[in-house]
């Protein structure tokens, strides 16, 4: 529930109805009623043994009730709990004998014995890293199967930054929480401005293990950990030098890696400390490199064929006016190209070029082969280097310590630093004024290079003089985190910390043409080059008139006079202060200790985008993506409550019950105030099952990008449904698109981003239930997991999306507002800046099998399955419409939600010197949506999956004396290529989901000192 301004904006209180008190200890966390409008049946079967219950109905008058239904949903769990203390008498715990070490997992900040929790936490351990040829932490994590969607990897070329991130449930890369060792991290800037963390910023060396909560945990960590948190644990004990060198290939050239690692570390007297110096280098692969990518494919009137740009080198000339809003090209009162044009015709045509002969002027084929492959000039994954420091330290205070106030003290360091370097390669600039950025520059008929004898409105010409487009970026992301910690005799341990965290981006944009300059370079001359004196008649005294009738006629001299390139900053900073309390026995009960973390936090986050000055002042007039300077910020106060209560103990199908709950209120500058709950339930009922549940609601506030960011352009690939008109069978309901409709002169149209200060925060509720079983009676060494998870969001942050806009408009004439079109209904601009835009249900099942220690008389062998099947996962917009994307790929933003994927691991262990490996990779197969780009109808195919195959072997040996391994591996070992999509933007594929690299071979020697 937020407030804002000290008001509530949600329920407005109490209504008459049956009210449901909670009581106990959970009385000082939650209180609340269930109200009219929601009706439950809870039926607890009390028998001697074992107390059963179960929810027979829940029934709401709204699926999307918003917080109210939060709150009936959480009295609905408290009644719940509160019927099973009763069930039983209080009975004495037993004193365990010996000693247990407790430790914190994700998800909690109480310490226990116990880390199977409430909530479902994988784990992945050093060997489990190593068992991968990953040089990177996001390399490793997109792989797992409860990761989907379209995050951001380094094989995006045209759009991509260079970073990589994960989307756990497919919700997004920002509903993800990152931390280090339990705190968060700054943000990368490489979209703009803080979105979320890049996981190449860690070294894989500084790893002990990675832990993902795959819950909600807003009430134990705050913002963004909707879809659950990536926590990055790292080395703590090790002890000595160890040196690591890492070589990689593909075997079809390009994509190579080297890594060099330094770590050392050493362990004293209450003193430890890890020191670790790491080098990347990841070489780029161009699109030349793959077959598949080549050629850019699409449907055209029910064949898949060649299609590549419209503003080709050889020039594309549409010449007409614009009487009456009418394109009527040679008087005949006909729009766009008469019925029968062509060579033989005494009609002039509409559309001209010199095709790639560069022969006499005739009509432009898009479908006849007049288009350029602008496939080849591109990268299909960029080039990254980075190079990192880092160093984790630890001291016992004996000063503060000896005082005794507040026990054994240490004090403690964490400082990292990282610096990346990416390139990313376009094609050269499709330079077309008036069809792919709405600005008009007509080619003058007293133009001197112009040879049709009149005004030419629409051009287009691909400028291939001026080669790819680059786009180098250096990012450097920083970190230093001071703090103390103590643990006191009463079995309270105090946790303080200061941390602050800058993220910074230098980029440089070539290829930038200045629209104006354009316009003056194609308009009226005076003069000619044989007299020497060619001019333009605006700005005569800088303009060279522009020439681009004929194979490289664009001399440098014209292009340094329209071009020029960019160079932006961005930077992110965040600074936290944390105070932690905790005990895991604030008192006892008859079944065991009371456990308790309290906490205050404060952070304040701040980022600004500076664009280029010239590209920020030309705005619309410049190619690329221009956009508005812009700076902001905000701050929050936060303070929470965890309890973990045993309610039973050591009774027949009961060896231990335990109730859950958590409690974080957040004051945010920006927005107001919000309060998140979470309460869970474990139940042990033997040493080997353990059952588990729980509901949460969680928040993520909207960046600063989304609040501040300025506003620019973007230009995705979209079809307008109003192109067909008004009349027949065509019902589109926008009253400026005229009857008989109109040709499209792009498919990529200019669409308005940036940020939103009015947004609020994105609400989401979380259910999750499971299991765990450890059958050692008669399987030893095996673990299984099973869990249920459902995810119900409103508020979602982001566009409405530009197709979503165009289909509203045609269909029910809404939200044609927000469409600029030209006066013949061509789309000039359409605007998708941030909203809270829709909503988002999502559920499915987690399957997760260890089997390890299967001794034979050949070694030991051990088997993992890690398996999840997306259910649902639906996404609501605004006027109620539900799109679903389970089983689905729509496109490469939303990305691939096949409803299988595992990964199947076999290993092979001998005399602890030799281990083998063997990893199956499944991703389902999808449906994909797309256009037909010659009729505009929408067609379905099945997108194919993919199954690799990974092998490794691992060798343990000693060099002089010095422990050594060396492994070797490779990925995709049967060279399989990536999928063929056709909603696949770049590469034919989808990048974000399918190896592109193909097979991939690697070593590693590490080497301890």
């Amino acid at each position: 529930m937020f407030l804002r301004g000290g008001r509530k904006t949600g329920s407005a209180g109490p209504k008459p109805g049956v009210a449901s008190r909670i009581t106990g200890v959970a009385e000082g966390l939650f209180q609340g009623c269930c109200r009219d409008g929601s009706r439950i049946k809870i039926a607890a079967h009390l028998i001697p043994a074992v107390t059963r219950f179960s929810i027979m109905r829940i029934e709401r008058n709204s699926r999307r009730a918003g917080a109210s239904s939060r709150a009936r949903g959480l009295c609905h769990w408290a009644a719940l709990l509160l019927l099973i203390p009763a069930a039983y008498p209080a009975v004495a715990q037993e004193e365990a004998a010996g000693s247990i070490e407790e430790v914190v997992v994700t998800g909690s900040r109480i310490p226990r014995a116990d880390i199977e929790g409430a909530a479902p936490v994988a784990i992945y351990t050093e060997t489990d890293i190593d068992r991968t040829g990953a040089t990177s932490i996001g390399q490793l994590l997109r792989e797992i199967p409860s990761v989907a969607g379209g995050a951001q990897t380094t094989q995006v070329n045209n759009g991509g930054g260079g970073t990589m991130q994960i989307s756990l449930r497919g919700m997004g890369a920002v509903r993800t929480l990152v931390l280090l060792n339990g705190r968060r991290v700054v943000s990368s800037v490489s979209d703009g401005a803080g979105t979320s963390v890049d996981l190449n910023t860690f070294p894989t060396s500084i790893i002990s293990r990675i832990e993902v909560l795959k819950d909600g945990a807003s009430a134990v960590y705050g913002s963004d950990a909707v879809a659950g948190v990536v926590n990055i644990i790292t080395k703590s004990n090790f002890q000595g030098f160890e040196l690591s060198t890492y070589l990689g290939d593909t075997t079809r050239g390009g994509g190579s890696r080297q890594q060099y690692d330094l770590v050392a570390g050493g362990i004293g007297d209450g003193n430890n400390w890890l020191f670790v110096a790491s080098t990347t280098d990841e070489e780029e692969i161009e699109v030349n490199d793959r077959k598949w990518a080549q050629i850019p494919l699409f449907m055209a009137a029910g064949d898949i064929i060649f299609l590549g740009s419209s503003a080709p080198p050889w020039g594309r000339y549409r010449r007409f006016t614009e009487a009456a809003g009418d394109r009527d090209c040679d008087g005949d009162g006909i729009i766009g190209l008469p019925p029968d044009a062509g060579e033989d015709d005494d009609e002039p045509s509409c559309d001209l070029t010199l095709g790639p002969e560069y022969g006499d002027f005739r009509e432009f084929s898009y479908f006849g082969g007049d288009s350029y492959n602008y496939a080849p000039a591109n990268y299909q994954r960029q080039p990254n280097h980075r190079w990192s420091l880092s160093f984790f330290g630890e001291t016992a205070l004996d000063v503060l310590s000896d005082a005794g106030v507040l026990g054994n003290v240490s004090g403690f360091v964490e400082a990292t630093y990282t610096n990346r370097e990416s390139r990313a390669k376009l094609a050269e600039v499709p330079l077309a004024p008036f069809a792919f950025f709405g600005f008009d520059a007509p080619y003058s008929e007293d133009n001197y290079y112009n040879p049709l004898g009149t005004d030419i409105p629409d051009w287009r010409r691909r400028m291939v003089e001026g080669g790819s487009r680059t786009n180098p970026t250096e990012e450097n992301t920083a970190r230093l985190l001071l703090g103390m910690r103590g643990e006191m005799d009463s079995g309270w341990s105090w946790d303080a910390y200061m941390t602050r965290g800058e993220s910074s981006r230098e980029a440089h944009f070539g290829h930038i043409y200045n629209l104006e300059r354009v316009a003056n370079a194609v308009g009226p001359t005076t003069g000619s080059p044989a007299t020497g004196d060619l001019q333009c008649v605006t700005d005569p005294a800088n303009c060279v008139p522009l020439n681009t009738f004929g194979e490289n006629s664009v001399t440098q001299e014209m292009l340094d006079y329209i071009t020029f390139t960019t160079n932006e900053s961005f930077r992110m900073e965040q600074q936290i202060w944390s105070l932690q309390l905790s005990t895991p026995a604030l008192f006892d009960v008859p079944a065991g200790s009371v456990g308790l973390a309290l906490g205050l936090e404060y952070r304040d986050e701040f980022a600004s985008d500076s664009p280029d000055s010239q590209i920020a002042t030309l705005g619309d007039a410049a190619t690329g993506t221009p956009r508005q300077p812009t700076s902001g910020g905000y701050d929050a106060t936060e303070a929470y409550l965890e309890l973990v209560v045993p309610l039973l103990a050591d009774r027949p199908l009961v060896q231990s019950l335990e109730f859950e709950a958590a409690l974080r209120h957040s004051d945010y500058s920006a927005f107001g105030t919000t309060t998140n709950p979470k309460l869970g339930l474990r139940w042990r009922v033997a040493n080997d099952l353990v059952v588990r549940g729980s509901f949460s609601t969680a928040f993520r506030a909207p960046n600063v990008a989304e609040l501040f960011g300025g506003a620019g352009s973007s230009f995705p690939s979209l079809t307008d449904p109003c192109a067909g008109g008004r009349t027949g069978g065509n019902v589109c309901m926008d009253p400026r698109v005229p009857d008989q409709g109109f040709e499209i002169i792009s498919t990529q149209i200019r669409t308005r981003v940036g940020g939103n200060a009015d947004l609020v925060p994105e609400e989401a509720d979380i259910f999750t239930v499971g299991l765990v079983w450890t059958p050692e009676a008669f399987l030893g060494g095996m673990s299984v997991a099973l869990d249920y998870y459902e995810y119900e969001m409103t508020d979602a942050i982001g566009g409405l999306g530009a197709d979503f806009i165009l289909t509203a408009c045609a269909e029910r004439g809404e939200l044609c507002d927000r469409i600029d079109r030209f006066p013949d209904g061509n789309v000039r601009q359409l605007d998708n800046r941030t909203a809270n835009a829709s909503g988002l249900d999502a559920s499915g099942v987690d399957l997760a099998v260890r089997y390890t220690g299967i001794e034979t008389r050949f070694g030991e062998f051990d088997a993992r399955l890690d398996l999840t099947r997306v259910l649902t996962h639906d996404l609501i917009q605004n006027d109620g419409t539900v799109i679903e994307h389970a089983g689905w790929f729509r496109d490469e933003q939303d990305g691939h939600f096949g409803e299988w994927k595992f990964i199947l691991g076999l290993g092979y262990h001998f005399n602890e010197n030799l281990n083998l490996s063997w990893d199956i990779r499944f991703i389902d197969d999808v449906m994909e949506e797309f256009d037909d780009q010659f009729t505009s109808e929408i067609f379905e195919r099945t997108l194919k999956g993919a199954i690799y195959h990974d092998l490794q072997a691992n060798w343990n040996f000693q060099v002089s004396d010095l422990p050594s391994t060396l492994t070797v591996g490779v990925d995709n070992a049967r060279d399989e290529d990536p999928s063929f999509s056709l909603d696949g933007f770049n590469d034919n594929t989808d990048v974000r989901t399918f190896d592109t690299a193909g097979r991939y071979v690697y070593a590693r020697w590490r080497i301890g000192l």
